[in-house]
C-alpha cells in the first residue's frame, strides 16, 4: 500500500466508497476506535489551555499567523492523564494499550 495507490483507489471509488472501505476493512475491534475518539477529545480539550499568544513568521503573502504557545503544557498534561488513567494509576486500561492495538489503530 502506497499513498499513490490510496489516491488511485479513492479516486476510483469516490469519497463514500473510500470511507466505507476504511471502516469495513479494518478489524472489528472497537478498542482502537474508542481510543482514537478519546485521544482526539482529550487533545481538543487541552487545546484551549490558557497560554500566551505568539506570532509566527510573516508569510509570503504578508500574513502573520497567531497561535497559543501551549505545546509543552499540552504534552505534559496529556502524558500525565494518559499515565494516570492507565494501570500505573487508576487502572482503566493497560499502559501498553497503544502497542496492543497498534495495527487496528493505524487502520482506524
Amino acid at each position: 500500500p502506497t499513498l499513490t495507490g490510496f489516491w488511485e483507489f479513492c479516486s476510483k471509488e469516490g469519497a463514500a466508497g473510500c470511507a466505507a472501505a476504511a471502516l469495513t476493512r479494518s478489524p472489528l475491534d472497537s478498542r482502537p476506535w474508542i481510543f482514537l475518539a478519546l485521544f482526539c477529545l482529550l487533545a481538543r480539550l487541552l487545546d484551549v489551555l490558557p497560554a500566551p499568544e505568539k506570532c509566527g513568521p510573516v508569510t509570503a503573502t504578508g500574513h502573520v499567523p497567531r497561535y497559543l504557545d501551549n505545546g509543552i503544557l499540552h504534552c505534559v498534561l496529556f502524558s500525565m492523564v494518559f499515565g494516570g488513567l492507565s494501570d500505573l494509576g487508576l487502572g482503566l486500561y493497560d499502559f501498553g494499550i497503544i502497542y496492543d492495538i497498534f495495527g487496528p489503530l493505524i487502520s482506524a
